[in-house]
């Protein structure tokens, strides 16, 4: 995400959008994203890739590295605000690998975590509808 954000600035140059209107559009894309992770079900377990792939096929790609996600980092770019897209990545990492390490991968450990995502989803949502009024109260 940090280089998405880093190559994020220049791309918006050369699509010749402003800082306000990437700020609107990624708001309401990524905020219309987090509602759906919200209630969406959880991915299955099964089946999955054997080894360190699978945390990159079910994982990565489509959960960490989704169309919103990237739009959103480079929203960061369009703020200027690396600092605080690396700092939020850690805290993402580090908690997401605490809730692993520490529950189980099923029973109530399962249910655990879809509720934190829940929770996180929501977080997200509502900060996708400030960056949205962030961006037409900039205009």
């Amino acid at each position: 995400m940090l280089v998405v954000a880093l190559l994020g600035d220049p791309l918006l140059d050369l699509l010749d959008v402003s800082a306000p209107a990437a700020r609107i559009a990624v708001g309401a894309v990524a905020a219309v994203a987090a509602l759906f992770r919200m209630v969406a079900r959880p991915p299955s377990p099964e089946p999955a890739l054997t080894g360190w792939r699978a945390a990159i096929i079910p994982v990565g790609i489509p959960l960490v590295a989704s169309p919103a996600a990237v739009l959103l980092a480079i929203g960061a770019a369009a703020d200027g605000a690396l600092g605080v897209l690396a700092i939020a990545l850690l805290i993402t990492i580090g908690a997401l690998a605490g809730l692993v390490a520490v529950l189980p991968n099923e029973g109530a450990g399962r249910v655990a975590v879809m509720w934190a995502a829940r929770l996180v989803s929501a977080a997200a949502a509502v900060a996708c509808v400030l960056l949205v009024i962030d961006g037409v109260l900039d205009v």
